[in-house]
């Protein structure tokens, strides 16, 4: 059977990503004119599959990371054989072979059920807050929320959607890396009870701990002390600006409102930076404390010209924009 190399390597890179970590194979199940390739560890397991023609119905399990290293040596157009208990693949006068491994993997349901569809860039912009070992979903009537922290700071992204179950569930953060992978947007979730289904273009399926339901109220029933509206752009330079100031993670920015300019000030010993800027519209008395970098990195992942930002009394600050009905929500340190 034929293949095409680069699209060979690029799907193998996905299942590399999961078998790297484990000694379990890879099955390879040909279908006519395709070959699904699955692979499995403790956490995550995927499936994705790359044209073959000529392809003879079978299945067969081979060692994964011998098999992404012999294809990533070759180029142009590969043939795939099976012949003799072993894999062959051969490209003009490269030729290498694998045996056929006699053993079987767990397997995961892919199907879709109930899916719901959500951003993918969105659930990727996690990953550039915070390097937390797992993260939470939280379905809760036509929301689902993804919260990560780093024990000092906490983010959530909520996204509007048709949902119904009411459950929240951990899963592992290095499942996000796999999911980059995808290159179609956005991507399907489905639940099952112990394992969530994102599908783009391949499946990825995660293993799911139930999870005690955080206090959602904070994000659900928001009611804002004050809001105002701002240029994004500009103030996402004065962010940039503000946080050459400092490489701590967790420093702060104070922001107060001074005839009609937003003025920002970063207080150490030996430094106090301020700029101003103009607010579009505000209904209340601005003056916050919240962390910058959080701040600066919600705003990079919207589109829009202006974001509303609204905040509580009790820390909790939203950055909103209109289109996908989508907001960030983090924690800021109160006033003193």
């Amino acid at each position: 059977m034929k293949v095409d190399c680069m699209k060979l390597i690029s799907e193998l890179e996905k299942i590399h990503k999961v078998s790297r970590l484990s000694d379990i194979p890879v099955e390879l199940t040909f279908q006519e004119n395709k070959v699904l390739a699955y692979t499995t560890n403790s956490d995550i397991s995927i499936l994705t599959s790359f044209q073959a023609n000529g392809a003879e119905n079978r299945k067969i399990l081979v060692d994964g990371e011998a098999f992404f290293k012999m294809a990533k040596v070759l180029s142009g157009e590969v043939f795939l054989s099976v012949t003799e208990g072993k894999l062959t693949l051969s490209c003009e006068k490269t030729r290498f072979s694998l045996p056929i491994l006699q053993t079987s993997i767990p397997k995961f349901n892919f199907q879709k059920k109930d899916s719901l569809y959500v951003p993918l860039k969105k659930i990727l912009s996690l990953t550039t807050f915070f390097k937390s070992e797992f993260f939470i979903l939280t379905f809760h009537d036509d929301k689902i929320l993804f919260w990560t922290h780093d024990g000092i700071q906490l983010v959530v992204f909520l996204y509007q959607t048709k949902n119904t179950i009411n459950k929240t569930f951990s899963i592992p953060f290095s499942s996000l890396s796999i999911l980059s992978t995808f290159s179609e947007d956005p991507v399907a979730i489905s639940c099952y009870d112990n394992h969530i289904v994102f599908s783009s273009d391949s499946h990825v399926a995660v293993r799911a701990i139930d999870q005690e339901v955080p206090d959602i109220s904070q994000v659900t029933d928001f009611q804002p002390f004050g809001t105002m509206k701002v240029n994004r752009k500009r103030l996402i330079e004065t962010l940039k600006r503000i946080s050459k100031a400092s490489e701590h993670p967790h420093y702060e920015t104070q922001v107060v409102l001074e005839e009609d300019n937003l003025k920002f000030s970063t207080f150490y010993p030996w430094i106090s930076f301020t700029e101003k800027l103009s607010v579009e519209e505000t209904n209340q008395k601005v003056n916050l404390r919240f962390n910058s970098l959080c701040f600066l990195k919600a705003l990079k992942t919207m589109h829009e010209d202006f974001v509303t930002i609204s905040w509580k009394e009790k820390g909790i600050m939203k950055v909103t924009e209109q289109s996908d009905h989508s907001y960030y929500l983090m924690q800021i340190v109160p006033e003193a």
